[in-house]
């Protein structure tokens, strides 16, 4: 008697293989690495060792820090002088848009960008160039 793959793997020639890190299973008696669907932007999905994943939305990208492009197996810290982008979908359902971030870009002139959330230089300076980290951007207005 044979016994039908798990659900969160596939099967092939009788030897069971965990879907890959960025991918989830939800189907039982899967026979191919192509039953491993991609992972939601905003969200990444575990594998080996870990259990692997069963939904697409499997676990939400996290701090506003970090973001998750697509079949993300773990999330992906946001350069220095950047800020994350994506995740409005979130807040559609009542989430935090900075938890389901999906791609970062870099901090335009006229900004700072810290912890990955972009802000407004304060009244009184200028940010002349792009990418800048500092609250007093380029300095005071003169």
């Amino acid at each position: 008697m044979q016994i039908e793959c798990e659900l969160t793997y596939y099967c092939v020639d009788g030897i069971k293989y965990s879907c890959l890190g960025g991918t989830f299973g939800e189907i039982s008696a899967a026979s191919d690495l192509s039953d491993c669907k991609p992972c939601q932007e905003g969200f990444f999905c575990t594998s080996h060792p870990g259990p692997p994943s069963t939904r697409v939305d499997q676990a939400a990208c996290g701090e506003s820090y970090l973001y998750c492009p697509s079949a993300s197996s773990k999330p992906l810290p946001i350069e220095v002088g950047h800020y994350g982008t994506g995740g409005e979908f979130a807040a559609d359902i009542g989430n935090d848009p900075t938890r389901f971030r999906t791609s970062q870009a870099i901090c335009p002139p006229g900004f700072y960008c810290q912890s990955g959330l972009k802000h407004k230089c304060p009244a009184g300076t200028f940010g002349e160039t792009e990418g800048l980290v500092e609250t007093h951007c380029s300095g005071l207005c003169p």
